[in-house]
């Protein structure tokens, strides 16, 4: 329960139908898969988010829903 993940999920349950604080729905940013976990006792992220119905978004995902141009460099 100490751990960055668990912070996360729990502060976007807690605020994601507060629309005094946002007034969009409220998303976790992840590059993590709802793949099992290599037998880990815990699950992902994703699974947990859509078990709780919290949206979840990759970073590529954020890219391309915010028109975010990429430069690489040359």
């Amino acid at each position: 329960m100490k751990s960055a993940d668990y912070k996360l999920i729990v502060s976007a349950y807690n605020y994601q139908n507060d629309r005094t604080l946002f007034e969009d729905k409220i998303w976790i940013m992840t590059d993590e898969t709802e793949d099992p976990n290599d037998g880990k006792l815990f699950k992902k992220i994703p699974c947990i988010c859509k078990i709780l119905n919290i949206a979840t978004m990759t970073s590529v995902d954020f890219v391309r829903k915010n028109n975010v141009e990429v430069h690489m460099p040359t």
